[in-house]
């Protein structure tokens, strides 16, 4: 199995282009950003346990129409403690992959990266969460997430 999720932390951006970079201290501020989304979120985390995350791609997928995808480890994805199968249920498209690390591409666009995207907000320190505004990096990411999401395995939500 292919871990390309690792590898974003050593992507680089060339060409000259200048990338922005804001911290994200709140939901609220993450929230902001998910709403500000299009067309299209690229979900991955190993957990996914922050509520008002799962609100606001929850909205821009049932609200807005935005795709949803989301990457994340399989014996995780079925935590009953996770909004993973809230996000099945509204329409998300979740495989499973053994990926580690939290990022978002928002619309191609945007990139947060932290914990902030799965955790409680009691762990949410443990690695500062960071907008950051690059088309190039964005598309990295994203045709990372692209080759893991397609050799990753489909997963349907199944009440239990």
């Amino acid at each position: 199995m292919k871990k390309y999720i690792l590898f974003f932390l050593f992507l680089s951006v060339g060409h000259g282009q200048q990338i922005v970079t804001q911290p994200i201290t709140d939901d609220e501020a993450l929230a902001q950003v998910i709403a500000a989304s299009t067309q299209e979120l690229l979900l991955v985390t190993d957990v996914f346990r922050n509520e008002a995350v799962s609100d606001a791609v929850k909205d821009a997928l049932t609200k807005r129409g935005v795709a949803v995808y989301v990457l994340a480890p399989r014996d995780l994805v079925t935590d009953l403690s996770s909004y993973f199968g809230t996000l099945a249920r509204a329409g998300a498209v979740i495989h499973t992959q053994e990926a580690t690390g939290a990022f978002l591409v928002v619309d191609r666009k945007y990139v947060v990266q932290g914990s902030m995207l799965g955790s409680l907000p009691e762990t949410q320190a443990a690695t500062p969460t960071m907008l950051i505004a690059s088309t190039e990096y964005a598309d990295q990411l994203a045709g990372l997430f692209i080759d893991a999401f397609e050799g990753g395995e489909a997963w349907t939500y199944e009440p239990q």
